[in-house]
């Protein structure tokens, strides 16, 4: 913070602190600056929990994750079946 606010540290500014991952000392982190930082948001493994969203809905849908899987698997390492899909469907 000292490198944003040179000499004078703007503690009511700061209003998230966001991190991908939860190991214990990360935690303890978040929430001794929270104590600094009274306006602050602390929110711990943001983008794993989106994960576990995107994967529960998943596993709701196993027909279209398994058509996506094998339309994955055809066009993986083909070139040539790429370009003909995009000059076959343009738009999509």
């Amino acid at each position: 913070m000292g490198i944003i606010w040179p000499g004078d540290i703007q503690y009511n500014i700061v209003l998230l602190f966001l991190f991908d991952a939860a190991p214990y000392n990360m935690v303890k982190a978040g929430t001794v600056l929270k104590n600094i930082y009274t306006k602050m948001i602390h929110v711990t493994c943001c983008a794993h929990g989106l994960h576990r969203i995107v994967e529960e809905i998943r596993g709701h849908f196993g027909t279209v994750d398994e058509l996506i899987f094998n339309m994955k698997k055809i066009f993986r390492k083909a070139p040539y079946r790429v370009e003909m899909f995009k000059s076959e469907a343009p738009d999509i």
